[in-house]
């Protein structure tokens, strides 16, 4: 059988082709560490659907237990476990439907939510999705494991055809769920938000709230070789005596602050500048704590802190056009956010683009503005938070425009 278009725009290919190699990959994923992402990856391509992705709660320790998807950034996966998990009003009109049960947002959520409800203005549409449609895998005393399409406004909801073809594998997507069920029971050698961390581009640093060190992701690694502001000793994290004392004591502040139901971890984002006295060098640290519960326990059982660390030599490169379309930024603005992001002073932006030091420090207060930052501890972080594609040029092929 041929494919077709679906009343939605969405090209289906019904063929038996499709089925037996989707099929195939689901079984293959029974033995293939790599998962279920090579299935929903394939899934993805052939029903023309914009986001698949599926996800797991252990209920015993009431956590995410797994995560996995297809197109979908990590900055949204940490946007969703970070905030939006805790407006969630979807998953709750499948508590208690069985199995291979459908609920479509339009229809139990309505429009009319859906336009104002921060899950969908605020996480979804920038990511130019507006529909999903979720059913469960699988629901047993260990675990619940969901399923979900999400489509793009112009696809609008999921077509009868799509939804047809997919009736069709779930079958078999709940045997391999309930074959591999160990795969989605929490497991602190496997933790969802070590996987996050893993594919930041950012280097990040997981420590407990007495500096031991949890996990350390690849861009940290390699930030370690590069500046000896910042080293792990005997499994602790060490800074120079200075700063090691002020991030102790932050860690015990937003430590009470977690006891006493006080923390607020928007508001509870520290900023340390770790100096070199010796060269001047300097590593910017950004870090919160991450209370289990507020988490869902991706990270593990106890409260740990999550440090993000910028450093000139080991950051990514900032794209100053794109810069300019998040912020409407100027060229010349450009041009000396990213070098500030690259650890020069307002003296040697000036020196470096033959400007007077007065006008660097006037653009620099426009660029504030623009960015609704105070301060340039506050741009660099915005600008370490921007999401991956905004981290691709160099600040050399800019100044060679």
């Amino acid at each position: 059988m041929k494919s077709v278009r679906t009343s939605n725009d969405i090209q289906v290919n019904f063929s038996d082709e499709s089925i037996n190699q989707l099929t195939e990959l689901l079984y293959q994923s029974l033995e293939d560490e790599t998962g279920w992402e090579p299935f929903l990856l394939h899934l993805s391509k052939v029903l023309g659907i914009k986001v698949i992705h599926m996800i797991a709660q252990d209920k015993s320790n009431h956590a995410i237990s797994f995560s996995e998807h297809a197109n979908v950034s990590v900055e949204s996966e940490f946007a969703y476990l970070h905030k939006y998990q805790f407006v969630e009003l979807r998953l709750q009109h499948l508590t208690d439907k069985l199995p291979g049960y459908w609920v479509h947002d339009y229809e139990t959520v309505g429009e009319e939510v859906m336009a104002k409800h921060p899950i969908y203005q605020e996480f979804l549409a920038p990511a130019d999705v507006k529909y999903s449609s979720i059913c469960k895998l699988v629901d047993d005393e260990r675990a619940v494991v969901y399923f979900g399409v999400f489509t793009s406004p112009m696809q609008g909801p999921i077509s009868k055809e799509c939804l047809n073809f997919l009736n069709k594998l779930l079958p078999h997507m709940c045997r391999v769920c309930r074959l591999s069920i160990q795969n989605f029971i929490y497991s602190t050698q496997a933790l969802v938000g070590h996987t996050l961390v893993n594919k930041l581009r950012q280097p990040v640093i997981l420590t407990s709230v007495h500096g031991e060190v949890m996990h350390v992701n690849e861009s940290a690694k390699q930030m370690l070789k590069v500046t000896d502001l910042v080293s792990i000793k005997e499994g602790r994290l060490q800074m120079p005596p200075k700063y090691q004392q002020i991030y102790l004591n932050e860690c015990e502040v937003m430590e009470i602050a977690i006891k006493t139901s006080s923390f607020d971890e928007t508001s509870n984002f520290k900023t340390l500048q770790i100096s070199s006295s010796i060269d001047h060098k300097t590593l910017y640290a950004f870090y919160t704590m991450l209370p289990p519960q507020r988490v869902m326990r991706a990270y593990g059982l106890r409260p740990l802190v999550m440090l993000f660390f910028y450093h000139p030599e080991s950051a990514p490169k900032v794209d100053a056009s794109l810069l300019s379309a998040a912020f409407g930024l100027t060229p010349a603005e450009c041009r000396i956010a990213i070098l500030l992001a690259e650890g020069f002073a307002q003296k040697e932006i000036a020196q470096r683009l033959g400007l007077k030091h007065d006008t660097v420090r006037k653009q620099l207060q426009i660029i504030y503005q623009k960015t609704s930052t105070n301060q340039q501890s506050e741009l660099i972080r915005l600008m370490l938070h921007l999401p991956s594609n905004f981290l691709q040029k160099s600040a050399k092929n800019l100044n060679a425009d």
